[in-house]
């Protein structure tokens, strides 16, 4: 079914006209019970896919309700199962806690601080936890030396539902609504441990519609950001060289979804979950809510490849820094968090990219007869 639906969405998509494409199916990751009832974000740094999402209370000792105070991780070098990485400290013995966070970040692996640092955004205080942690997990702290700090957010910021990675300037973007800021969170980037700097956040941008998602690439000079607006699933490029400013002249609309057939709220049809553009080949990946999979744009945003995924509900992805693998989360739409991984590398992805290989599609595991059902399903669909 999820197949289908992806295949229906394909169809919608406003560059789609009959070309071939190149298909692929990711699997799950990791073995054991997932401990989320959904994936909602998720950060890897150091080998370390970081994940957060309402925890089922059956993983969290003594606990008799969902907890929303919870990060997980799971080891991305070896095969492995979940361990708990951090909770709220102000967790009780039931694992019971008033914090809620809505989004989780990292810094890029490039940008060398003394320590590594995790980045919650916190409903319940209005702010930013910055986490330093040793090793490969946050268990490590907090520590006299390196206790985890919070970063108030300015007034009227809202509830944050995305964060972008550390950006070269000691800075997060945090989306809220239809509104994006800019909030400094570790000044200097060598300070040891590191400085809040100053706490207040700043406007940067404002969309007419809600901010799904956003990924900040490794040089800190391009930002992608999805937005739902008037039954359209838009993915912004913003240039952010010599500036952090959001304004229209330095962003583009590189992709629209048209999704006329799904009205508004789009809480229960496919919508744009996230996005992650390519490190080395420029394609960006965008992973569809209620849809099971995600879609491969080329680098001009013309839509070339399609991956099938394990559950219904794509929430959030990551991908390694070399763009060796991509990893895609969410849940199956029954109260089961899922994790799901495609090998880039040994489909070609990282190498060759998605239109060298849609031009062969035929060799990408998928039957010649449904490369073509697909095409003409997208065709017939688009001329209706």
């Amino acid at each position: 079914m999820a197949f289908f639906l992806l295949l229906l969405l394909v169809a919608l998509a406003h560059n789609v006209s009959g070309q071939s494409l190149a298909y692929f199916r990711s699997a799950k990751y990791g073995f054991g019970t997932n401990p989320f009832q959904s994936i909602r974000s998720m950060g890897l740094e150091n080998n370390a896919l970081l994940c957060l999402g309402p925890a089922n209370p059956s993983k969290i000792t003594g606990a008799t309700s969902v907890q929303n105070n919870q990060v997980w991780a799971i080891q991305t070098n070896v095969s492995s199962s979940w361990t708990w990485a951090w909770s709220s400290p102000d967790t009780n013995d039931q694992g019971a806690s008033n914090t809620v966070y809505t989004a989780l970040a990292v810094k890029h692996h490039q940008l060398q601080t003394p320590q590594n640092l995790l980045f919650l955004a916190d409903r319940s205080t209005s702010s930013v936890t910055v986490l330093p942690y040793g090793y490969l997990s946050p268990r490590e702290t907090p520590d006299a030396s390196r206790p985890p700090r919070q970063v108030k957010l300015a007034n009227g910021t809202g509830e944050v539902t995305a964060l972008s990675a550390l950006d070269a300037y000691g800075g997060l973007y945090a989306a809220s609504g239809t509104k994006l800021w800019w909030v400094p969170v570790v000044t200097p980037l060598t300070a040891d441990p590191p400085s809040a700097g100053n706490t207040n956040s700043s406007m940067v941008g404002e969309l007419r519609g809600t901010v799904q998602a956003m990924w900040l690439m490794q040089n800190s000079q391009t930002l992608f950001v999805a937005e739902w607006f008037n039954s359209s699933n838009n993915i912004w490029r913003y240039d952010l060289r010599g500036t952090r400013n959001l304004t229209s002249s330095q962003g583009q609309v590189l992709i629209r979804i048209n999704s006329t057939a799904y009205p508004n709220p789009p809480q229960d049809h496919p919508v744009v979950s996230s996005v992650i553009p390519h490190p080395k080949t420029g394609d960006i990946y965008v992973g569809l809510y209620g849809a099971g999979g995600v879609l491969i744009y080329d680098t001009t945003g013309v839509l070339k490849g399609q991956i099938t995924t394990t559950f219904v509900n794509v929430f959030t992805m990551e991908m390694d820094e070399d763009g060796s693998f991509l990893y895609i989360a969410g849940d199956d739409g029954a109260g089961s968090g899922r994790l799901d991984f495609l090998d880039l590398g040994q489909t070609g992805l990282a190498s060759r990219g998605v239109t060298a290989l849609a031009s062969g599609a035929a060799g990408t595991g998928v039957p010649k007869a449904l490369v073509a059902f697909s095409a003409m399903l997208a065709a017939l669909t688009w001329f209706i």
